[in-house]
């Protein structure tokens, strides 16, 4: 068996994480002029394009997504699928709640209902329960299903997810189902519950392949030399 470096974390900077809190604050100021922007704004074939986004974008299609996963990765012996769609299952959880939590604080009616903002109510849409679920599927599908595939299909099967993620919150603002901030605090709610537990703000990164015979140097301690050099995140679980 080839030997590979294990999943782990990188802090995420304090400047990316403020950058898009701030992004997301500007996004709730000028909510109305970003919504006239895109609500309805294309040809018929967008509607379309944005009810399927919206459709398959639900949390009860990834949660059927999820139960197809574990199914066929049993009936089909795909670990990858299993441990996909038991990840997307503890995940999903956290973050159901976290987004039914949001909503209730944020108690935003939805746009094309006038958008009037309340505070701590029930029936509110101050959170993209889509946005959320999509960026859920995103960061379980890359540190899952492709963790160990080559850096190619994790490319392409990466650069998919995020149009996929993207797609369905521009359908939820182009419905005017949501506005943009709203989108934007979905992806966080799902970005937030999709990463291992840490007492860091963290990000996946996916393993690295090593020599079969890395661990095999001339000279005591080789092996653990080579695993210490670089980033220094060997053994970090981030739990």
């Amino acid at each position: 068996m080839i030997p590979r470096r294990p999943l782990h974390l990188e802090p995420v900077t304090a400047g990316t994480a403020c950058t898009y809190l701030l992004a997301t604050l500007v996004a709730f100021v000028a909510k109305r002029g970003l919504q006239a922007l895109v609500e309805r704004r294309g040809p018929p074939l967008f509607d379309t394009i944005a009810s399927v986004a919206d459709h398959l974008g639900s949390g009860l299609a990834t949660v059927g997504l999820g139960l197809t996963a574990l199914a066929l990765g049993r009936l089909a012996s795909k670990p990858a699928w299993v441990d996909m769609a038991l990840t997307l299952g503890a995940r999903g959880i956290p973050c159901w709640i976290l987004t039914t939590a949001g909503q209730i604080v944020f108690a935003e009616s939805r746009p094309k209902e006038g958008g009037a903002m309340h505070w701590f109510a029930f029936g509110g849409h101050g959170v993209s329960g889509h946005a959320a679920a999509a960026a859920l599927l995103f960061w379980t599908v890359r540190g899952t299903l492709v963790r160990d595939a080559e850096a190619p299909v994790r490319r392409a099967v990466t650069a998919a997810m995020l149009g996929w993620a993207l797609l369905v919150g521009w359908s939820r603002v182009y419905l005017g189902e949501h506005f943009v901030w709203n989108v934007m605090l979905g992806y966080l709610v799902g970005t937030v519950t999709s990463v291992p537990r840490s007492s860091r703000v963290c990000r996946l990164r996916a393993p690295r392949i090593l020599p079969p015979d890395s661990e095999h140097h001339d000279g005591p301690g080789a092996g653990h030399e080579d695993a210490d050099r670089g980033d220094g995140h060997w053994g970090q679980s981030g739990a």
